[in-house]
C-alpha cells in the first residue's frame, strides 16, 4: 500500500509539472544608454544620445563647461525597470580639446557681442552700452577685424594669436578719397586734403580774400575738381572778432614779467599761439608783448559721450579758417548715474550701485559706513525616512533662503553626523539621549561665526535607522513578445523599486509570429506576388510570385501611362493636383500637373417685391456667402447685407413705398484656414417697386 501511495504522488508531481511553464531565474541587470555600466561618459557620446530614442532615458543635470565637467542621470531602459543611476560625470575634454578649435576672423561688433553674450571678464564687455564704445574706440583708431580668434565647437569665442589689423587698402587709390575696406566693407573716410595745381591760362574764379590770394580753376591729382590759391595776404586780415585786453585774457604767470592764457581765450602772435591748453601752468608762462588776443568762438569737437571733451577754436568769420594751434580741451565729460539701492542679505552690507546712463559704465559701494549686514536664521527641516534612507535634517538660513553653507548645505544623518558640509561648525556635543524615544540631542556650535547673537543650533534627532523594502507579491513585470518570454519580478509597495534578485522570464510563454499574407497586385510585365508579416512586430517572409495573379499583359511588357486621375481636386483657396497613371494596371507614372483653382461665379439672383418688403434669391457656384447691396430711388449711398450661406433667400422688411436697386456680390471665405476671402462678380442691378 505505501508503495502504491509513493508511486500516486510522484506521479501526481510529474503531471502537475508537465503542464508549469519553466522558470528561468536570473538577477536583473540594468541597460543604460550609451551601454553605460560605470565610470565616465564623454558629452559626444551624451549629444549623440539625445539624438535618437534614448533621450527619454536620460537626463542632462549640468552640462560640461571648459572648466567644469558635466552630469547626467541614467534610467533604465527596460520599460518594467524604473532604476535611475546615480549623478554620472560628463567630461568636456571631446568637445572642447584645444584641437578643436576653428580660426575666425569676426568683425569688431561680432567679437564685442560675442564677449558680451559669454559673460567675459573685461570691463569693456561688462554690458552692450560699453562694448558699442570700445566698437567705436577700435573704429577711430582704423581697425578693422580680429584675426585669428578661435571658436571652440561650444560656441566660446577666445582671441587668438594674431593681432587687431587696419583696414584693408586695396580699393585705395589716392589719401584724399574715401575707399571701402575690402575685409569688412565699411567705408574709410580719406586721410588728406584735396591738393589742388593750378591749370595753365586759367582766369581768376575767386578774388583774394582774408587769408589767401587770388583763386584760379583747378584738379586735385584724384579727377575732383577745386580752386588753387596763390599767395597773399596772411592770417592778420582774418575775421577773428574783436580783440580782449591782455589783462582779460590772461593771468601772472610764478614767473616775473610772465603770464598764462585764461580758459576760453587764444593768443596770436603771427604763427605762435598760445591757448590755455597749450600754456601750461604758470611756470611755462610766457611775455606776452606782440600778441594779440581773442576769444575763442568754434566749438571744433562736441563732447558726446562719457570721458570725452569738448574741443574750442578760433576761426574766420569771413572764410571759416581755423588758427593752426588754437584748440583748447575742456575737461571730461563726467558720467550720469543712476543710483539703485541694494539691500543688505546675510551675505553682504547694503550697497549703491550707480550704472551710468550714457556709458553703462557701473560702480559699486558700501551704502552706509557701518556693517548692515544681516544675520542668519537657520531652520531645522526634518527629511521623513523613506524604504532606502532613515530620516535625516537640514539646516537653512530662512533670512536669505539658501543654504547655511552657501554652497551644497548641511545635511544632519541620524547619528548626529554633518556630511554635506564638514567644517562648517566648530563642534558637537550630544546633550541627551531617549532611549525609549529612540532620539537624541545634539547641540551644535561654531558655524564660522555666521551666526549673530548666537553660535549654537540645537537638533532632537530621530536614531531609528533606514527602513526597508516592502517587496509586494510578484507580478509581472513585462508581457510576452512574439520573440521573448515573460518577465516577472517584485517590486517596493512603498517606493516602486524593483527587487533585482526577483527577476525572472517564464519559459516558454512567448507568442511566436503571427503571419498574415500580404499580396501585391500584378502590374503591366510584373507578376503579383505574397509576401508574409507579422501582425504584432516587423518580421517578414520574402515575397514569392502569387501564381493567381497573372500579369495583365504578357511579361516584358511596358505600362501604358495614359490616364490622368485627379489625387486633389482644387478649389478657390489652392491648386489641385491629378497624376498620369497606366489605364490597364493602374500603376503611377510618377508625373503630375495642376489643376487650376476654381472661381466664385457671378451671382445670379430674382427679386420679388411685398407689402413693405422685397425678397432677394440668390445662388452661385463655389459660393459661401452673398452680400446684398440696396438702396431707395433718390438715395446716394447702398445698404449692405451679408450672411454665410450657399444659397441665399432674404427678405428685407419694414420698408417705405418705392423704387429700390438691388445687387448681389458672392464670396467664398475659407473658415478653416487663413480666413482667406474671394469675391465673385457683382450681379446685375434689378430694380423692384414696394407697395
Amino acid at each position: 500500500k505505501m508503495r502504491k501511495k509513493l508511486f500516486a504522488i510522484v506521479m501526481s508531481m510529474t503531471m502537475v509539472a508537465s503542464f508549469m511553464p519553466s522558470l528561468a531565474f536570473a538577477a536583473h541587470t540594468c541597460v543604460y544608454p550609451m551601454g553605460w555600466t560605470t565610470g565616465t561618459v564623454t558629452w559626444d557620446a551624451v549629444q549623440a544620445a539625445l539624438k535618437t530614442d534614448d533621450a527619454k532615458y536620460i537626463e542632462v543635470v549640468k552640462e560640461p563647461t571648459h572648466s567644469e565637467n558635466g552630469t547626467v542621470k541614467l534610467t533604465c531602459k527596460e520599460d518594467y525597470c524604473n532604476e535611475v543611476s546615480e549623478l554620472v560625470t560628463v567630461t568636456d575634454a571631446a568637445n572642447h580639446a584645444t584641437e578643436k578649435y576653428v580660426d575666425k576672423d569676426m568683425t569688431l561688433e561680432q567679437y564685442a557681442d560675442a564677449m558680451v553674450a559669454q559673460k567675459s571678464t573685461d570691463p569693456a564687455f561688462a554690458n552692450k552700452t560699453k562694448a558699442a564704445n570700445w566698437v567705436k574706440t577700435k573704429e577711430a583708431a582704423n581697425i578693422c577685424y580680429i584675426k585669428n580668434v578661435k571658436v571652440c565647437p561650444c560656441g566660446l569665442v577666445v582671441e587668438g594669436t594674431g593681432t587687431e589689423m587696419e583696414h584693408s587698402d586695396l580699393n585705395k587709390k589716392y589719401d584724399c578719397v574715401d575707399y571701402s575696406c575690402a575685409k569688412c566693407g565699411k567705408t574709410v573716410k580719406a586721410t588728406a586734403e584735396h591738393v589742388y595745381d593750378q591749370n595753365v591760362g586759367t582766369t581768376v574764379v575767386e578774388q583774394a580774400n582774408c587769408g589767401h590770394g587770388s583763386g584760379y580753376a583747378a584738379e586735385c591729382v584724384c579727377g575732383a575738381k577745386g580752386i588753387h590759391y596763390d599767395g597773399g595776404n596772411n592770417g592778420l586780415a582774418h575775421n577773428y572778432g574783436s580783440t580782449v585786453k591782455t589783462e582779460d585774457a590772461t593771468l601772472k604767470s610764478a614767473t616775473a614779467g610772465q603770464v598764462v592764457v585764461k580758459s576760453g581765450y587764444v593768443g596770436v602772435n603771427g604763427s605762435n599761439v598760445k591757448t590755455f591748453t597749450n600754456a601750461g601752468t604758470a611756470a611755462n608762462g610766457f611775455d606776452p608783448t606782440g600778441y594779440t588776443f581773442y576769444k575763442l568762438n568754434n566749438v571744433k569737437t562736441e563732447a558726446t559721450t562719457c570721458g570725452s571733451s569738448k574741443v574750442m577754436n578760433l576761426v574766420c568769420a569771413t572764410c571759416g579758417k581755423a588758427v593752426v594751434g588754437s584748440e583748447e580741451t575742456s575737461t571730461a565729460v563726467a558720467h550720469d548715474y543712476v543710483e539703485t539701492k541694494v539691500p543688505a542679505t546675510c551675505d553682504s552690507r547694503s550697497k549703491v550701485k550707480k550704472v551710468c546712463k550714457v556709458c553703462g559704465n557701473e560702480t559699486e559701494e558700501n551704502a552706509t559706513t557701518n556693517d548692515d549686514t544681516k544675520a542668519h536664521s537657520y531652520k531645522v527641516t526634518k527629511v521623513a525616512a523613506t524604504c532606502a534612507d532613515a530620516e535625516y535634517y537640514t539646516i537653512k538660513c530662512s533670512t536669505c533662503a539658501k543654504d547655511c553653507d552657501h554652497a551644497e548645505g548641511v545635511k544632519i544623518e541620524n547619528d548626529g553626523t554633518v556630511t554635506a558640509a564638514p567644517g562648517l561648525y566648530s563642534n558637537v556635543t550630544l546633550k541627551s539621549e531617549d532611549t525609549t524615544a529612540k532620539t537624541k540631542t545634539f547641540i551644535y556650535t561654531g558655524f564660522n561665526n555666521e551666526l549673530k547673537g548666537t553660535s549654537v543650533i540645537e537638533v532632537t534627532i530621530s536614531t531609528v535607522p533606514a527602513g526597508s523594502h516592502k517587496w509586494g507579491t510578484e507580478g509581472l513585470l513585462k508581457a510576452a513578445t512574439c520573440t521573448t518570454d515573460e518577465v516577472w519580478g517584485q517590486k517596493c509597495v512603498d517606493c516602486g523599486k524593483l527587487n533585482t534578485l526577483s527577476v525572472y522570464t517564464k519559459s516558454n510563454t512567448r507568442l511566436g509570429h503571427d503571419l498574415v499574407e500580404v499580396k501585391t497586385p500584378a502590374t503591366c510585365g510584373e507578376a503579383g506576388t505574397i509576401a508574409k508579416a507579422c501582425s504584432r512586430c516587423d518580421y517578414e517572409v520574402a515575397p514569392v510570385n502569387d501564381p493567381a495573379a497573372k500579369p495583365v499583359v504578357k511579361d516584358g511588357a511596358k505600362c501604358t501611362f495614359d490616364k490622368w486621375v485627379v489625387t486633389k481636386d482644387s478649389t478657390v483657396f489652392e491648386e489641385g493636383v491629378k497624376s498620369l497613371e497606366c489605364s490597364v494596371c493602374g500603376a503611377d507614372g510618377n508625373a503630375k500637373t495642376v489643376i487650376a483653382k476654381k472661381t466664385v461665379a457671378k451671382a445670379s439672383n430674382t427679386v420679388k417685391a411685398g407689402k413693405k418688403s422685397f425678397n432677394v434669391k440668390s445662388s452661385a457656384a463655389n459660393a459661401t456667402g452673398y452680400r446684398v447691396y440696396y438702396k431707395k430711388a433718390g438715395a446716394k449711398s447702398w445698404k449692405s447685407y451679408t450672411k454665410k450661406t450657399t444659397s441665399l433667400s432674404k427678405t428685407f422688411s419694414g420698408l417705405s413705398k418705392g423704387k429700390y436697386y438691388v445687387k448681389v456680390k458672392a464670396y467664398a471665405k475659407n473658415y478653416d484656414g487663413d480666413g482667406q476671402v474671394v469675391w465673385g462678380a457683382t450681379s446685375s442691378t434689378k430694380s423692384v417697386k414696394v407697395k
